[in-house]
């Protein structure tokens, strides 16, 4: 009954010394391209990075228009060049492309946002791409627009061996004592 005991005991240990990693942008190709007035009709493009630890910085889109960063889980838009609205299109907006994974499927408005009438409707996720049409809205130089990415935990192949090496022990243990 001991041995049972042990074995539970250093199976759930073994279990929970796992750890999970996530899977957001870290490491990925991104690149970012402005659409009007339809997702046919690009009129500017800013080439690809990739995001780092410390995120990555798409300066000047849109012809200087706004800044967007990149981080592991998160979408800043900020540095507005002006006070302005955007022209009401079909689109009038971005698009952020994922040239490693496909994206999460849900994208958030965090309540640090300050672009008035910008809802989670203006967001769409189709495969690796995140588009934000934010036409008919207005901006000034203060406004900020953050968008976070839900995304799952993945176990990392270390967190996959312990719990191998656990199951193999309780398995062994298990034999022995029959």
């Amino acid at each position: 009954m001991k041995k049972h005991f042990l074995a539970a005991v250093i199976g759930a240990m073994l279990l929970a010394c796992g750890q999970s990693a996530s899977a957001g942008f870290i490491g990925d190709t991104v690149g970012v391209q402005y659409f009007f007035p339809t997702l046919s009709s690009s009129v500017s493009a800013t080439g690809t990075q990739t995001v780092f630890a410390g995120g990555t910085q798409f300066v000047g889109v849109l012809n200087g228009s706004f800044d967007l960063g990149v981080t592991d889980t998160t979408i800043t838009v900020n540095n507005f060049s002006q006070s302005s609205s955007w022209t009401s299109a079909a689109f009038n907006g971005f698009v952020l492309t994922d040239y490693t994974h496909q994206l999460p499927t849900t994208f958030t408005l965090d309540p640090a946002t300050t672009m008035a009438g910008l809802t989670n409707a203006n967001l769409a996720v189709l495969g690796n791409a995140l588009y934000l049409n934010w036409q008919g809205l207005s901006f000034t130089p203060g406004t900020v627009v953050v968008l976070n990415s839900t995304v799952a935990s993945v176990p990392e192949p270390a967190s996959l061996a312990l719990l191998g090496a656990g199951l193999a022990g309780l398995g062994w243990l298990r034999r022995k004592t029959t």
